[in-house]
């Protein structure tokens, strides 16, 4: 029972250790509460995730001030383009690096 005990912790280990390697940085592009559509960053395990982490992000917008996430219209993995062309459009006119974002 012991070893089985054993083998149990050192899988778990193993999962956690393998499930923070392929973290990463998802762009999403969203609709926030001024109505507005902005591009957030999070940093998660998969595209679901990325999407349901956006929505509790904060975004500091220059027009309207401090809003909260209403909306996620669709999330990538950093690098690759989005399909929606809006979110294109977007991401033309706002540079990643100056995305500042916060988790609520």
């Amino acid at each position: 029972m012991r070893n089985v005990k054993t083998a149990l912790l050192f899988f778990i280990l193993f999962m956690t250790t393998i499930s923070q390697a392929n973290a990463g940085d998802y762009k999403c592009y969203v609709k926030a509460s001024d109505s507005l559509r902005y591009l957030v960053i999070v940093e998660m395990n998969s595209v679901g995730m990325a999407a349901r982490a956006a929505r509790h992000v904060w975004i500091n917008s220059p027009v309207t001030g401090k809003v909260g996430v209403q909306d996620v219209i669709e999330c990538q993995i950093l690098n690759k383009p989005f399909k929606d062309a809006n979110a294109r459009k977007q991401e033309k006119i706002t540079p990643i690096n100056t995305i500042r974002n916060i988790r609520k």
